[in-house]
């Protein structure tokens, strides 16, 4: 199945996707529970406005003239009161179809990123959905799976697993995108109950296990971006498992092993992990290539033939832009995936959608080679890079292409921050009082987050800033954390060329690190550990200190253990002070102290940042909760083992209780 083609859309190209059952339950759960959403007839995610709202209105008069039985107000008068409060407008149907066409809460686009039709999605009614856009249609309630379209007679929903769904209704208590109880499988406490007519599967969604594995084999996540490290759980095996081994294979071979490898397997054992990389290996040539978006399965074979065991499948994505900020006459892009020689990005308006040498960007630049040759087969990457505009963020978006042509990987609005620009009233400032380097996010930090620091005086173009174990006497050599930047560019890679007057430096600026180790090898960012750091300024190339920041504090890295979600079965873990990449939690018995060779409970990777919530569902994975006593364990990569793969270094830990003693 081919899950990335050009499709015509009312004149308009677009890049098609086909979303996974857990991606669409995902986006569903997320905006009934995050965002402040109103039922709006014909809204599919619509801001608010007086001019979404009139539009709507001459579409569907006979809805917005009608009057609520409490207010005595008209559905549009209702709306209005709500404009200009960051309020979403969806109806039943529009839900789906919204989150369909991509819809991701943008403020600043009137329908919430949502483009219209997109990847070949009908602007249907949802009698037509279950009609015709629907397979496994049954009115047997006994074997729903997550992400399944709900129907009865003028109204609809989403199945999100554990007897909810999520539905946009203006008769429940809740007005808006709710969680509800699917009445035809019980009632739940707490929960309005609606009883529905039929379900089936949605013909524009790849449905997948709701859990990324079994008990023998799991994978971390359910889609991963060209090269991202795949994370793999190896359960207790029976006896039948006599040497066995993994291997990446994509979907479509089927069972046809023998001759379609892609190249990258593992012998394994029971209890145990494994890393493989959503890379292609060419073993002769000793070449790795970037998978193609597609639908791909980690194998467990049996022995060292091709006896199958189980396979657990996933989706993996080109390159993504997480992150397009511009800053008076720079923009810093952030990239998370695998990037051949030859990927560029180009700055185009916001509404453009055909890319081509007659659509040619307003500025554009290679991925510089020095963040290509920074990569490694065997690590996640991100590829940070910047790039000189003047031409503002308003109305504008950066578009990542994986070859030298016009194939679009990504793309992302431009934000317009401050982070690297010449701060001349400070610089004044700082010029009077002797001021060279100054800390302007504060001394205290966990590990992952970032620090912003502003320099000023800088006369040379191979100035730069990295951050120090505190050093009582100013001794510095080589940069001991691999986190440094060249003042001017911002990067690990020298300034190439300079304004109208030849200018090839920065004066006055600023600089953002992360606080990690990095492996300036690989560009794979590691566990820093706390304790006290500096930042350096050096006004050349060498290792003579130009000027040192105050002392600044790493924390002790933290893991908080939330109470059951909405979701029976779901444990929310908040963490601070993990790195991005390489950091995972898992569940075990209160007192196991052999995690490498005992398998947790269930384990999940945190997210893309140093800090935030991560959601474990230990039911899901049909496993034995033997006892009422659990703890949770945040591990990292350290800095001292090497290259390669997975380990179990604990740096916090949290107990709790399960709730199926």
């Amino acid at each position: 199945m081919n899950h990335k083609k050009t499709i015509r859309t009312k004149g308009t190209y677009l890049l098609y996707h086909k979303m996974t059952n857990i991606e669409f339950v995902n986006k569903a759960i997320e905006i009934a529970m995050t965002y402040k959403t109103l039922y709006a007839k014909g809204m599919y995610g619509h801001v608010l406005t007086e001019s979404n709202i009139s539009s709507l209105s001459n579409d569907y008069p006979y809805w917005y003239i009608e009057k609520e039985s409490v207010s005595g107000k008209t559905n549009g008068e209702h709306l209005k009161q709500y404009t200009g409060k960051g309020y979403f407008g969806f109806d039943c149907i529009c839900l789906i179809k919204g989150i369909l066409w991509g819809w991701s809460g943008d403020l600043d686009h009137y329908r919430g990123g949502s483009q219209y039709e997109l990847n070949d999605v009908p602007d249907e009614t949802e009698q037509a959905y279950i009609d015709s856009f629907c397979t496994d249609v049954t009115t047997d309630f006994s074997n729903l799976v997550p992400g399944e379209f709900l129907w009865k007679d003028g109204h609809c929903g989403i199945y999100i697993g554990n007897g909810l769904a999520v539905d946009s209704t203006n008769i429940l208590p809740q007005d808006g995108v709710a969680v509800t109880a699917v009445a035809n499988m019980g009632n739940k406490a707490g929960y309005t109950s609606r009883s529905w007519t039929k379900h089936g599967k949605l013909k524009y969604l790849t449905y997948i296990s709701e859990a990324t594995g079994n008990s023998q084999i799991q994978v971390d996540k359910s889609s991963y971006c060209s090269g991202e490290k795949i994370n793999v759980k190896i359960g207790n095996l029976d006896s039948s498992y006599t040497e066995p081994w993994i291997g990446l294979y994509r979907c479509e071979i089927g069972s046809n092993f023998k001759g379609n490898s892609l190249g990258m397997w593992k012998n394994v054992t029971k209890n145990s992990s494994a890393v493989l990389t959503a890379m292609l290996v060419d073993l002769d040539k000793n070449i790795s290539y970037a998978l193609k978006d597609g639908d791909y399965k980690v194998v467990l074979f049996k022995d060292q033939g091709y006896t199958k065991g189980t396979e657990v499948r996933f989706q993996v994505k080109g390159a993504q832009i997480c992150e397009a900020k511009y800053d008076e006459k720079w923009i810093d892009i952030s990239i998370h995936g695998y990037l051949m020689e030859g990927a560029w990005v180009g700055v185009y308006p916001t509404g453009q959608t055909e890319f081509n040498a007659n659509k040619k960007s307003l500025k554009w630049q290679y991925i510089p080679k020095q963040m290509l040759n920074q990569k490694s087969c065997q690590k996640n990457y991100f590829t940070t890079m910047r790039m000189p505009f003047s031409g503002g963020s308003d109305d504008y978006k950066i578009v990542l292409f994986s070859d030298s042509g016009y194939q679009k990987a990504s793309e992302h609005k431009l934000n317009s921050v401050t982070i690297h620009t010449d701060i001349l009233t400070d610089a004044i400032s700082a010029a009077t009082s002797g001021e060279k380097l100054k800390m302007i996010s504060g001394g205290t930090f966990y590990c992952g987050e970032n620090i912003d620091v502003s320099f000023y005086g800088v006369t040379s173009k191979d100035a730069w800033i990295g951050l120090y174990p505190y050093s009582a006497n100013n001794s510095y050599s080589k940069c001991d954390t691999g986190m440094w930047c060249y003042t001017a560019n911002g990067q690990q890679c020298p300034i190439t060329g300079g304004d109208k007057n030849g200018k090839k430096q920065v004066s006055n600026g600023r600089i953002r690190l992360s606080l990690n180790t990095m492996d300036t090898n690989t560009g794979t960012l590691r566990y820093l550990k706390p304790g006290k750091y500096q930042v350096v300024l050096f006004n050349s190339g060498g290792y003579t200190p130009y000027a040192v920041s105050e002392p600044i504090t790493v924390l002790e890295p933290t893991l908080t253990a939330g109470t059951l979600s909405f979701v029976a079965g779901e444990y929310k873990f908040e963490y601070h002070g993990a790195p991005c990449y390489d950091s995972w939690i898992g569940i075990y018995d209160k007192y196991e102290t052999d995690y490498e060779n005992t398998a947790s409970f269930a384990w999940a990777r945190v997210k893309e940042q140093s800090f935030g919530t991560v959601t474990i569902k230990p039911n899901m994975l049909n496993l034995i909760m033997p006892s009422k006593y659990y703890k949770a364990l945040l591990f990292v990569n350290s800095t001292d083992e090497g290259a390669g793969g997975e380990t179990y270094r604990s740096v916090a830990s949290c107990e709790f209780l399960g709730p199926w003693d």
